[in-house]
């Protein structure tokens, strides 16, 4: 009785460690999607930046100095 109530406290003991373990590594996948949005997000940010900066070296010396106020 005592070997099987000490066998039921290792199983158990493993049981919360693999929960432990599946709990960590789901809050990593959610903090790794996290992280890929806001890169993506980012990404995003600098490809609109790099096109109003490649349309502004367009725009040559004159389109510069008169340039439409909106």
């Amino acid at each position: 009785m005592q070997r099987e109530l000490a066998e039921l406290r290792k199983l158990i003991e493993r049981q919360q460690l693999l929960l432990e373990d599946k709990q960590e590594a789901d809050r990593l996948r959610e903090q790794v999607t996290g992280l890929q949005n806001e890169r993506d997000v980012t990404e995003k940010e600098l490809e609109k930046v790099k096109a109003e900066l490649e349309a502004e070296r367009k725009k040559g010396f004159w389109g510069k100095i008169f340039k439409k106020v909106p």
